[in-house]
């Protein structure tokens, strides 16, 4: 059976640190592009308790709710099933775009940044449209009881699912993300060792490093655009260089054009 691959689409400046420090940077899911993502289910499972709910279970059942919403910090990267998809080109477009594939199976091995005491990593498909999500979470909610130990859990739960969803509108980017949790940011003495920041379109964006290591790099996919043959000759004295063996480079076939 041939592994799944998944592809991770970026430029040529985030390529090029990629393959020399083989990290991923995984962004803070409250300062992602649409701020909206992380609030898109939650309105959903909001109208669900107060509506559905019996008043004697909203009070834990809340608490489960609001931890999953504010008290955790999340961080995601972002892959797809597809390795041409002109929708993510024109993201990283101007003729220096990439897809790198990894295995799936790969990816789920990662480490997080706090170790197991203070954070979990879970490779998670993305949802589209609030009905699938909303369903889950109703699940999660019937299976619990109010114990402390089992709202901890729910939280978690109704968190990952929150940020896994994705308005219908972005179905066709059948998204897979690595959602990196940190339970208790105010806790965890290791934050100033752990968190980064970088340049964001809308402000100052809080990140988390992912080494990948020894973890092999599949594929590259070529973004369209012109010079193909030069790019092509450069990314392979690249991978050379930061000892990235038997790298398969292929070009796209989307036609995109600036």
């Amino acid at each position: 059976m041939t592994e799944e691959l998944l592809y991770h689409y970026t430029n040529d400046t985030a390529l090029l640190k990629m393959l020399e420090y083989r990290t991923f940077w995984a962004t803070d899911t409250d300062f992602l592009n649409d701020s909206s993502e992380r609030s898109y289910a939650a309105d959903a499972l909001d109208d669900y308790m107060k509506k559905e709910l019996p008043l004697s279970r909203l009070g834990a059942l809340g608490e489960a709710a609001l931890f999953g919403r504010h008290l955790r910090r999340l961080y995601v990267v972002c892959f797809t099933s597809h390795q041409d998809l002109l929708g993510l080109w024109r993201g990283y477009g101007k003729g220096q775009g990439y897809a790198l594939g990894f295995g799936a199976n790969d990816l789920r091995g990662l480490a997080t940044p706090w170790g197991v005491e203070d954070g979990s990593l879970n490779l998670a498909r993305v949802s589209y449209g609030v009905e699938e999500s909303l369903a889950a979470m109703k699940g999660h909610i019937l299976a619990s009881d109010d114990t402390p130990g089992a709202v901890f859990a729910l939280g978690e739960a109704l968190e990952t699912i929150m940020v896994t969803t994705k308005h219908e509108a972005f179905r066709y980017e059948e998204e897979t993300r690595i959602v990196v949790s940190q339970r208790d940011f105010r806790r965890t003495s290791r934050r100033k060792d752990v968190l980064h920041f970088r340049e964001g379109r809308f402000s100052v964006v809080p990140y988390v490093v992912l080494h990948w290591g020894n973890m092999p790099l599949r594929k590259v996919v070529l973004g369209p655009g012109p010079h193909e043959k030069v790019r092509e000759a450069g990314l392979r004295l690249a991978l050379e260089q930061h000892g990235h063996k038997g790298v398969e480079i292929v070009s796209s076939q989307a036609p995109y054009r600036e």
